[in-house]
């Protein structure tokens, strides 16, 4: 639907026609919503792939580490985008300093900082954050699973 406005004593002086001006915006911020996710799923399969080659390299883990470890890493992703939008609950609702530090590591850039550091410091502990970061991902997701099948269940 457009809306025709007219400034000035003449329809012909100055006519403005605004086009259905929301629809577009929320348009243009789905697309730019589903373009930054899309990037950020390049970014991070790069950096698993980075860090699965550190520890094939460094170490002598098993191959299902890394394959686990890759496949838990996506968790994140996956929790982060369920937890946003209307109705979005959180997995522990309690604001204590504790809990607080606890979710700081699942934040992407805490992640990403840590994982930095120990390239730059210490390579050979790549395998540590990968052990946990697959046991705090997986725990992450065996409690997501629980809540979100108690609130379906109530409702």
């Amino acid at each position: 639907m457009s809306t025709c406005i007219t400034f000035g004593k003449s329809p012909t002086s100055l006519t403005v026609q605004m086009v259905n001006l929301h629809g577009l915006l929320e348009k243009q911020v789905y697309m730019a919503a589903g373009l930054d996710m899309l990037v950020d799923l390049a970014a991070q399969i790069l950096l698993v792939a980075a860090v699965a080659q550190i520890i094939v390299v460094r170490s002598d883990a098993e191959p299902i580490l890394v394959g686990a470890f890759a496949s838990a890493w996506l968790v994140n992703l996956f929790i982060s985008v369920m937890a946003s939008g209307q109705g979005a609950q959180s997995i522990i609702d309690s604001r204590s300093p504790l809990v607080q530090v606890a979710k700081a590591t699942r934040d992407y850039g805490v992640m990403t900082l840590a994982l930095g550091l120990l390239v730059i410091l210490w390579t050979s502990g790549v395998i540590f954050f990968a052990y946990f970061y697959l046991v705090l991902n997986m725990i992450v997701l065996i409690l997501s699973i629980y809540k979100t099948a108690r609130l379906g269940y109530r409702n």
